[in-house]
């Protein structure tokens, strides 16, 4: 058995909202209050809730696969040109969550103020950040499965 938690509500609010969202949605009320933690715990990490239905599954996987190869060509070009790292270095040092990426609108203008280097790099590694954010934005969607 799962570890389990007990919510104390009162019956009679309980019942009615459990029935009329049984009649009116087709859910159970214990599915519906996983999916309000679920969301509300993904608010809370500062992430980015991103609704996919199961037939929806697929389409979420390509645009992963899609966004990881955009991802392996801006960063081989940065590399070539080797800016990746110091642009790196300066989006970490510039307060950029390199796990999540839910700040690259903050430090994106920021990297392009202090970078002193070609600008169309600088261009490219924030295309770089912010597929990186979708990308992980998708990473939560498909770990439900």
């Amino acid at each position: 058995m799962k570890d389990q938690a007990t919510v104390y509500v009162n019956r009679s609010l309980w019942d009615r909202w459990a029935e009329m969202l049984k009649r009116k949605e087709g859910k159970s009320a214990s599915l519906r209050i996983r999916e309000l933690i679920d969301s509300d715990l993904a608010r809370l990490e500062g992430v980015e809730k991103v609704e996919v239905n199961p037939t929806d599954y697929a389409t979420a996987e390509r645009n992963y696969l899609r966004l990881l190869k955009q991802m392996e060509r801006l960063r081989a070009s940065l590399k070539k040109a080797k800016a990746y790292d110091e642009l790196s270095a300066l989006a970490k040092e510039l307060g950029l969550d390199a796990h999540s990426c839910r700040n690259v609108d903050e430090v994106s203008p920021k990297v392009l103020e202090n970078w002193e280097g070609k600008p169309e790099l600088a261009y490219q590694f924030i295309m770089l950040l912010e597929r990186n954010k979708e990308k992980r934005e998708l990473e939560v969607v498909l770990r439900k499965k």
